[in-house]
């Protein structure tokens, strides 16, 4: 199994997105959350984490994962402080580290 760790900027200093594969095909995400402290963030981390785990492994096609991409894409937290990626939350950042894991399977056409 191979991962692969992004850093990207939270309203308490950082989250960090791991995309595991096995053989290249996606294995699972682990999500470690903004701040070991916030009981709150650690359980919305590990539950994005799962649920994103348990929809990506089934997404067949393209579109399945456009989807998800969408759903996940443009939350805003008002706490989230500006960041070189633009992103406006941490679910949101955990969306741009998919659009870059999934990058060339976002471009093929359909």
């Amino acid at each position: 199994m191979t991962g692969r760790t992004h850093q990207r900027t939270s309203c308490e200093g950082h989250i960090y997105i791991t995309v595991n594969r096995k053989d290249g095909k996606f294995e699972n995400i682990l999500i470690s959350p903004p701040a070991k402290t916030n009981d709150c963030g650690g359980s919305w981390a590990y539950a994005v984490q799962d649920l994103l785990t348990f929809t990506l492994r089934r997404a067949d096609v393209e579109k399945d994962l456009k989807v998800i991409l969408k759903a996940l894409s443009g939350h805003i937290c008002n706490a989230m402080p500006p960041n070189r990626r633009h992103c406006k939350s941490c679910v949101d950042s955990v969306a741009s580290v998919l659009k870059e894991e999934f990058s060339e399977v976002l471009a093929k056409d359909v």
